[in-house]
């Protein structure tokens, strides 16, 4: 059977066996088992068909953020209010794919659009198939999705136009990634470090969040409480401020 073929399972699924939406796929299992596909392979591939609907919200979600995103670099350059754009960042759950097209080509009836609330039941209940008929392959399924979920909405878990621009928050990231340093000497040594450059550097760099709001965001979206916010000043200055002028100056590179 084809990716194509999966998919229309799934979309029959949804429209016409919804409430019973385990029940539509092993029946179609047992249809696919006559041409001797078996239990692991079939609600693999159905679970792989899932990334048609994912891979199109990922897109779309990309494509608004990064609009956002830019319309916050030319206001800041311009030194316009950006207040009214954390509005328009767009949530995960608002986005769905649009299936007219496909009801007009003359095949089945399927439901018109597809949101990731859509994609969750269809997980739950390829899981439930998966832990009846199959003794290995859960674990993939449920991590995947998982992964895919977490790597459409990472963009937006940290990002605050009250604290940062759009180069500064990539920085951020950047070094939090490449920053080799114990946890939360690492954050508030990344703290004193963006403060340093972007008093030096407004025109490029904005990062305007105080220590009490960055202890919040990076306990919140970070799960790392930081109670003492102090730097060893000789250790830092010596050793940990050239590594991190280092890492700027390849995350610059990386931008050209």
């Amino acid at each position: 059977m084809t990716r194509e073929g999966y998919i229309n399972i799934i979309l029959e699924g949804l429209y016409s066996h919804q409430e019973y939406l385990s029940e539509h796929f092993y029946r179609e299992f047992k249809k696919a088992e006559t041409n001797h596909i078996g239990a692991v392979e079939f609600f693999k591939r159905l679970n792989e068909a899932t990334t048609y609907f994912v891979e199109n919200i990922k897109r779309q979600y990309d494509e608004r953020f990064n609009k956002v995103q830019i319309q916050n670099s030319l206001r800041n350059e311009k030194g316009e209010p950006t207040d009214d754009l954390k509005g328009q960042i767009p949530k995960l759950e608002d986005i769905s794919v649009d299936l007219h097209s496909r009801n007009n080509m003359g095949l089945k009836k399927y439901i018109l659009r597809i949101y990731i609330s859509h994609i969750e039941i269809v997980k739950k209940a390829i899981e439930e198939c998966n832990n009846k008929y199959c003794t290995k392959g859960i674990e993939v399924i449920t991590k995947d999705f998982e992964n895919k979920i977490a790597s459409i909405e990472q963009n937006v878990t940290h990002y605050d136009f009250n604290y940062f621009n759009d180069v500064c928050y990539k920085l951020f990231m950047y070094l939090i990634e490449k920053y080799n340093k114990a946890e939360k000497v690492k954050y508030i040594n990344i703290y004193y470090f963006l403060k340093g450059i972007t008093t030096v550097e407004q025109d490029k760099y904005q990062f305007t969040i105080k220590i009490e709001d960055y202890k919040r965001l990076i306990k919140s979206d970070f799960q790392v409480d930081i109670k003492k916010f102090a730097k060893a000043k000789f250790s830092y200055e010596e050793k940990e401020l050239p590594k991190l002028k280092n890492l700027r100056k390849e995350f610059e590179k990386s931008l050209k």
